[in-house]
């Protein structure tokens, strides 16, 4: 007995030894992670800075949601959500890819003490998304007056208030790009994930109280305002910043080479907005919008997962760039590597516990939503099985492989687009579930194939770092 009590005794000691010295590893590691000089250091802080920003839009964002659901109702939220849908389509698009090839010139001109063509791509980035995205908005208006057969009834004013937005909300996204580009993650991400959902939510708070009619109609006008007045307030602050940085000076115009540079990245971004809201749009157009609005309320749930990749990204898209163009291989993967580690294992603590409460937070839009329940489970696979690579779209961007970036995203998107218009019209808010979670692992497939067949980078969760 006094044997077997030693034993146990000395096992407790091993173990309690064993978990002390976890807890010193991983004090350790927070400790070098807040107070490094190194680059993984000061990219991990980043990608922190970046993460708290976007849990609190998060909550924003959904408290946004929920009241909007609330106010409007099924029907009505429906149409909000499939109108808003096709603002981030169009303005995405519109905005030419300069969003991210901002990240590759700007770090670069800098780097050369280039200040013309800085000057030059200042301007250009910005002044380009917006005359494309007011000729687009006034473009899709046009169709939408002269064949108003190609929607239905209940969206076409809600639409055209939508086309309103476009402008702003381009301007919005490219000043993020150049925000990030000179690693200013507070004034990228302040403006278009904290400022336009705390506006839109106090003018709809406030159109309610003051009696105005619940609907869409009034949502877009609620919308129109926050976009516009966000993006003054982000130009402003914007241009404030850069007149500490930048000299004034000539500018010199590279424009058709920034544009062929930007167009994959364009065509990349274009798949991707398609691909993430083909779901939402085949959706409306076979269902009903209170359909539409469950399954909406059911995948912007999971939004919350996306939050660690869209971080780590932040953080490394101009660190990919530096370790590629200065030819320094072993430090790219062992960045690309960590990043995806940084990526993954968040994601999947945030899934479980997303996915566990989901049941009551739906309950939060209105009974009639629970029913969208079992599309959180497909949906998270898809995503967890996305963050297994993680931002590696990102790294093929940066490195020149924009094409084959856009290939995989085209790819993901006609899969998407062929398993809703297979599923949906049968099996409806799950079809959609479905067809998007797959399409999520095939682009984390594609991306992990490509990735290593031209960087020679082997870029999945399970495959190990080398030393550091």
């Amino acid at each position: 007995m006094r044997f077997a009590t030693s034993g146990t005794q000395d096992r407790s000691e091993s173990e309690g030894r064993g978990l002390t010295d976890l807890i010193t590893q991983i004090y350790r590691l927070i400790g070098d992670m807040l107070t490094g000089a190194d680059d993984g250091a000061r990219a991990q802080r980043t990608a922190i800075l970046a993460f708290i920003i976007r849990v609190a839009s998060a909550f924003i964002l959904y408290a946004t949601q929920v009241v909007f659901a609330r106010i409007l109702g099924g029907f009505e939220y429906g149409i909000f959500v499939f109108v808003w849908a096709c603002v981030l389509i169009v303005g995405g698009i519109a905005s030419a890819g300069f969003p991210l090839s901002v990240a590759r010139f700007i770090p670069e001109y800098v780097q050369k003490g280039d200040g013309n063509h800085l000057r030059g791509i200042l301007l250009t980035s910005r002044l380009l998304p917006f005359l494309l995205s007011t000729a687009s908005a006034l473009v899709a208006a046009g169709l939408i007056y002269a064949f108003p057969e190609l929607v239905r009834s209940y969206y076409v004013i809600p639409l055209f208030l939508a086309f309103v937005c476009i402008p702003a909300y381009t301007v919005i996204d490219v000043q993020d790009g150049m925000a990030r580009a000179h690693n200013w993650i507070f004034l990228a991400l302040v403006p278009p994930y904290i400022l336009r959902p705390l506006l839109l939510l106090s003018f709809m708070l406030g159109a309610h109280l003051a009696g105005y009619e619940a609907t869409a109609v009034t949502a877009m006008y609620c919308a129109i305002a926050a976009v516009w007045l966000t993006a003054l307030i982000q130009t402003l602050s914007m241009n404030r910043e850069l007149s500490k940085v930048v000299d004034s000076g000539p500018r010199n115009h590279r424009v058709s080479f920034w544009v062929k540079v930007s167009i994959p990245i364009c065509l990349v971004d274009s798949f991707f907005l398609f691909m993430t809201n083909t779901d939402v749009l085949v959706l409306s157009y076979f269902r009903t919008p209170e359909e539409t609005g469950a399954y909406f309320a059911a995948v912007k749930t999971l939004a919350f997962i996306s939050f660690v990749s869209f971080a780590v990204a932040a953080a490394a898209a101009h660190k990919f760039s530096e370790y590629y163009a200065s030819g320094d291989h072993d430090r790219l993967e062992r960045f690309a590597r960590d990043s995806i580690v940084w990526t993954f294992w968040p994601s999947l603590a945030g899934t479980i516990l997303i996915v566990a409460l989901g049941k009551p937070v739906l309950w939060l839009f209105g009974s009639d939503f629970v029913a969208a329940y079992p599309v959180m489970f497909v949906v998270a696979a898809g995503l967890l099985v996305r963050a297994a690579v993680g931002p590696m779209e990102r790294l093929l961007n940066v490195t020149g492989h924009q094409g084959t970036c856009a290939w995989i995203y085209f790819t993901a998107f006609v899969a998407n687009l062929v398993l809703n218009l297979a599923l949906v019209p049968t099996y409806g808010i799950m079809g959609a579930g479905t067809a998007t979670g797959l399409a999520y692992a095939l682009e984390a497939i594609l991306l992990a194939v490509f990735v290593q067949r031209q960087l020679g980078l082997r870029v999945m969760i399970w495959h190990r770092s080398p030393a550091h």
